[in-house]
């Protein structure tokens, strides 16, 4: 008699109060918040199915879920078809976890590097900027030559005061400019 009473609506205003929780939930999050879920042959295996709830609760919250697969046998890493049979049946089907592309993290390492710097972009880093080292090397060449050449016009200076106080004739710099004929 008991049953008789509830409303048909219940399953729906309980459907809206869960999304009204979740909605609050996601509010209460940063804008840019992300979720990393690392892929090797241990990952729904923990007990209790912590592993399971927390992707549960990632995807009905709205949060970007980013998937990062262990590819080296030695970390863990296992076929993903593996993972397929180990996830839970309603994170396949019903929630539809692997829809999204897991990045690959391979073992090689220049591989590894590129996989990781994936992972980062996709969790929301952004690359650094790269300093332009060409500028700074021409331009300490620059100053180099720059310093060279008041070197030599200062010896060339020095050397002309020297031998033009003995001569008593008043000496040319010599820069560079002048034809050997100018030059005294």
């Amino acid at each position: 008699a008991a049953l008789a009473t509830v409303p048909a609506a219940a399953p729906a205003a309980l459907a809206s109060a869960a999304a009204a929780a979740a909605a609050e939930a996601r509010a209460q999050l940063a804008p840019n918040t992300r979720a990393l879920l690392y892929l090797n042959n241990e990952t729904f295996r923990d007990p209790g199915g912590g592993t399971a709830s927390f992707v549960r609760r990632v995807l009905e919250l709205g949060v970007p879920l980013v998937m990062v697969h262990e590819k080296d046998p030695d970390a863990g890493g296992a076929p993903f078809h593996t993972l397929f049979q180990q996830t839970p049946e309603d994170l396949v089907r019903q929630k539809r976890l692997f829809d999204d592309l897991a990045i690959d993290l391979h073992a090689a390492p220049a591989h590894r590097t590129v996989s990781l710097r994936l992972a980062m972009r996709a969790l929301g880093a952004k690359p650094a900027r790269r300093r332009r080292l060409a500028p700074l090397r021409w331009g300490w060449l620059a100053a180099r030559w720059w310093l060279g050449w008041r070197g030599a016009q200062e010896a060339s200076l020095s050397e002309a005061s020297t031998s033009g106080s003995r001569s008593g004739k008043k000496a040319k710099l010599d820069c560079g400019r002048n034809t050997p004929a100018e030059r005294v």
